[in-house]
């Protein structure tokens, strides 16, 4: 996208905002944590993949929270642990 457009879409001063987006994505491989920049015109990419060695999943589930601008809290695991009734109920 050509830079007039960009400052059409995100603001005249998006090269030096210091906004963040943040987002997490699932697949086999693991929970993704997502990062999108103003300064790179919000162009995503994957700071970090969260999975256990070993640990066979066909998809991982999880959710994240945004800390600070460079941390996040992330719950992970394996879909199938969402299935399991190994817990005792009262």
């Amino acid at each position: 996208m050509p830079a007039h457009q960009r400052a059409q879409l995100l603001g005249k001063d998006w090269k030096t905002s210091p906004d963040r987006a943040v987002t997490s994505a699932a697949d086999s491989g693991g929970l993704k944590v997502l990062v999108a920049d103003s300064k790179d015109a919000y162009v995503w990419r994957t700071v970090a993949t969260l999975a256990e060695p070993g640990m066979s999943a066909d998809t991982w589930i999880g959710n994240v929270c945004v800390m600070d601008r460079e941390h996040v809290a992330a719950v992970y695991a394996p879909r199938t642990f969402t299935n399991k009734t190994s817990f005792l109920m009262a």
